[in-house]
Formats: C-alpha cells, structure tokens, sequence
C-alpha cells in the first residue's frame, strides 16, 4: 500500500513539471496547436507528414516510423516570444466625463495595453521542450515515443482601464460594496488610492496540453502504415479581477479567479504514407478527439466574505479531431518540396465553453444567482496550408516554408483571454551535419500581425455593456449617473444603454519563434 501510494506521488509529481514546463508556452499558432512540431520541418513551415526522418512523426504521422532506418534520439527546444495588444474604446454613461490613459477629455474612453510575456523572473517568452525516439525494427517496422507540449493558449494584461460604478471614488463604490455585503459593516477609507475614479482590470489566462504518445508502424511494399495513442495532461487557469488603476491593491467583491486540477485525456492517431515513385509520396494522418474534464475551484466575486466558499467548479472541454494530407516530392538530389493540408474541426469542440458550479454562486445582471457560467467562443474549423522547402547540396541543409490557417477565432467569440488570432507565417531554417551521427537544427518562424475586432453581439461586448448599464438607477432623470444618487439600487435605464452599447474592441497578435534541435543517431 506504501509503495503503490509512492508510485501516484512520483507519477502525479511528474506530471505536475511537465504542465509547468508546458504552461510556460502556451500560446500556439494554428488556433491552440503549434504550426510545427519538430525543428526540422518547422524551418518548412509545418509541412512533413508524406517527408519523414524525424523522431517526431509520432506526433503527425507515426507511418513514417517505418520508412526510414536506423534509430535517433531527438531533443529541441521552442521558443515563442508572443506580442497580443488589446484596444477597446466606448463613450462613457451619462453624466461621467470621458477622460482616457493620458488624462486628456476626448469623447471616447480609449484602452491599449499590451501582453506581458515574462513568466519566469527575468526571462521573456515561453520555452518550449520536447524529447522524441525513434528505432527502426528488423527490415519493416518501426516504434517511436515522444513527449511534447499538443498546444494551448492563454495571455496577460494588466491595466484596462475602467470607470468605477457610478463613476464615485474607489472609496465610495468600497463603503458601498461592504454595506450591502454585511450589513452595517463600515470600510475605513483608503488614503491616496481611495479617491481615483477609475479602477483597472486584470486578465490572465493560460491552458497547456502535454502528450506523450508510442507509435508503431510497418511497411509492406510501397505502403506503410502506422498508429499511436496519446496519453494527455492539461491544466487551465484564469482569472478576471480589478485593482486600483496603479494596481497596488486588488478591490473587493468583484471577479473571478479560477484554477483547474490536472486533466487527463486518452486518443489516437493513424497515418499512412505510399510511395508512387522513389521521387514522390503520399500521406494521409487523423488525429481523434480528446476529451477533457477540468474539475477545480473557483473564487466568485473576489474578496466578498458572503461567498467565503470557493465553489466547486466542474468543466468538459474538447480537443479537436483532425484530418491532414501531405505530399513530399523530391525535384533533384538536393532539392525536395513538401505540401501539407490540415482540417481541424473546432467547431465541434469550442463553440459554447460551461462552467458548472456546486452552488448558484454567479450572480446575473438582474440580481439572480445561478450554478452556470458560459462563454461562447464559437470557434470555426480550421483549414491549414503548409509548404516548405529543402535544398541540401552537402552536409548543411538550407529551409524555407510558409503556413497560412484562417483563425478559428470569429468576431463573436473573440475574447483577450484567448487571442490566438494569427494567420500567416514565414518560416526558414538550416540543419547542419556536424557528423556523421549529429546534427543540430535551427528554424526561425515569424507569425505575421493580425487583427480580429469583435462583434457588439460577443459576451465580451455584451459583458460591457451591461456593466455600463448597471451603472445608472432606473430612477433617475435621464442622463444622470451620479454616484451619490445611485443609492445602491442598480438597474438600467434607457439612455443609459444607448451610450453602454458604443462599445468597440478588438485583439492583435504576432510573434516571434526560434527553434533549436539535436539529433543523435544511434
């Protein structure tokens, strides 16, 4: 019994490291997946699944394990240095002047805050490692195990800046606040930051997904043939909260922090690559879906000591089935191409996300408590092209790819929790033969900047407008929100909702990747 107990210690400590190394690189390029995985055909773009000669194609296409001899050993490194910048603007309720970040009045409240990419301390971007091996058996089959991070997503923002309810002080809306949260209490006023009357919001949100998966393959002729099963970890985080606007002290009574246990998932994956010539290949891999279930707690309303109780919260999440095709044609000695086309199906997997709570803990809009939460991201499939080339004359080989997928993210789901909204990237890379059994590899892929504006209809325009809302008395004459009237009682009027609703925002998105990879044949 105190072994078996040992045994789940060690394993589950294991698999806690391998969701930190991999929640430090969670933002990925073709929706929540990586572009690439391998340094090799990351310098083409992704493109590899009919070219082979990696110990990861257990990843995309476990039939390659058996079209090419020997045995290697694989270790390399993604490093994502991610730039997502969030920029919203609205008119501000009646009654409250519009001033944005410099302190200047304009007719609009204007927020532009970049991600802050640091996760460890002095250390920007997200490393990425993966291990991969791959051993060719007799003349016709072949085994492979890799580890790796699948994908995930996930950013950083501190310093939205947002008008506090009814536009009164960070004292008044405190006093307020614990009044109707324990009667008669009384909150002492806060010297210095009490009388600011803005309040900023803080997002921060990351979800990793980290496989390790055997695959097995055989040739028979010109055919081959392969399958491999994952065996999955993720964990997922988010958090919503508001602070003073130079965020020295989180506020009281609103927001959200929520933290997952560990997730486990089990899928599967086949491929097959025929050889028509000795010059030109074809391949075909699907990846199947995997379910995730995230159990966790969650803070409501952050500091609000009636919810002392951080609920139990319970969450289903799909990864997305995948179809991809690949060609591989070798047009000299030296010069070969590669073509791939993927379709993942993100529709089915991330359209309406639910959180489920043990107790009606979510307050709605209009008062009521209830035990859900959702967010509608209605993601769309994802159709992806890969191309890339390999001139190697001699023992240093020269690459160059480029990869376009049209986000899955729409304008009615596009949220700054979740801005993995790239589309094009320009890749090159260089593998040399250091000799005759190592080689190290290095890519460079730059995913190109791209917008995605949201729609009125979103949650996240949605969210912000009722917030607006909420800031007026039903009450009061029109165009009047002043906080010492407001007395608590907040519900929405008419002119309140028209200027709540001129509410625009939008999520950009580049980055940077280098990569780097020894191999070791053995």
């Amino acid at each position: 019994f105190m072994l078996e107990n040992k045994r789940k210690v060690l394993v589950r400590g294991s698999l806690i490291s391998l969701i930190f190394l991999a929640s430090t690189s969670v933002f990925a390029t073709n929706g929540m997946k990586l572009s690439s995985y391998g340094v090799r055909y990351g310098g083409m773009g992704g493109a590899g699944l009919a070219l082979g000669g990696s110990a990861m194609d257990v990843e995309a296409n476990p039939s390659q394990l058996a079209r090419h001899d020997g045995s290697q050993f694989e270790l390399g490194l993604n490093y994502i240095r991610p730039t997502f910048i969030y920029e919203d603007e609205f008119m501000p309720y009646p009654g409250a002047s519009a001033t944005n970040q410099n302190g200047t009045s304009n007719e609009y409240y204007r927020n532009k805050v970049r991600n802050d990419d640091e996760v460890m301390v002095g250390i920007p971007g997200f490393p990425l490692p993966y291990v991969g091996f791959r051993k060719k058996i007799g003349e016709n089959q072949g085994f492979g195990l890799a580890m790796y991070a699948e994908g995930g997503g996930g950013a950083k923002y501190d310093g939205i800046l947002r008008h506090t309810p009814g536009r009164g002080t960070i004292n008044q809306v405190a006093q307020n606040m614990m009044g109707s949260m324990l009667t008669g209490a009384v909150m002492p006023p806060l010297p210095i930051l009490g009388d600011q009357k803005l309040i900023s919001q803080n997002l921060r949100s990351f979800m990793a997904y980290v496989r390790v998966t055997p695959g097995y393959a055989i040739k028979m002729g010109k055919l081959s043939l392969g399958a491999g099963v994952d065996f999955g970890v993720s964990k997922m985080e988010w958090s919503w909260t508001f602070a003073d606007p130079g965020n020295l002290m989180k506020l009281m009574g609103a927001g959200f922090e929520y933290e997952s246990d560990i997730a486990y998932a089990l899928s599967g994956k086949a491929g097959l690559t025929y050889d028509v010539s000795d010059n030109f290949a074809v391949a075909y891999s699907y990846q199947s879906r995997a379910k995730l279930r995230f159990d966790g707690d969650m803070s409501i309303n952050y500091g609000n000591p009636v919810f002392w109780r951080k609920p139990q919260v319970s969450m289903n999440m799909i990864w997305p089935e995948s179809h991809n095709v690949g060609f591989a044609y070798k047009v000299t000695e030296a010069l070969t191409m590669a073509f791939d086309v993927s379709y993942i199906m993100w529709s089915s997997a991330i359209n309406t996300v639910e959180f489920n709570l043990d107790s009606p803990y979510f307050k709605m809009p209009f008062g009521n408590y209830v035990q859900g939460m959702a967010f509608h991201m209605k993601w769309r499939d994802q159709p992806v092209y890969k191309l890339g080339f390999e001139y190697k004359p001699d023992k240093v080989a020269y690459r160059i790819g480029h990869n376009y997928g049209r986000s899955p993210v729409t304008e009615e789901g596009i949220n700054p929790l979740f801005p993995v909204v790239t589309e094009h990237h320009t890749t090159l890379g260089m593998g040399i033969d250091v000799s005759e059994k190592l080689t190290i590899d290095f890519a460079l892929e730059y995913a190109h900047r791209n917008t995605v504006k949201g729609s009125m209809m979103s949650d996240w325009s949605m969210f912000h407008t009722m917030a607006v809302l909420q800031n007026c008395d039903v009450g009061l004459a029109a165009g009047s929100c002043d906080f010492a009237q407001a007395n608590g009682t907040f519900l929405p009027n008419y002119e309140s909702f028209t200027y709540g609703a001129l509410y625009n925002y939008s999520v950009t998105a580049y980055q940077v990747n280098p990569q780097f990879a020894i191999t070791y044949k053995m």
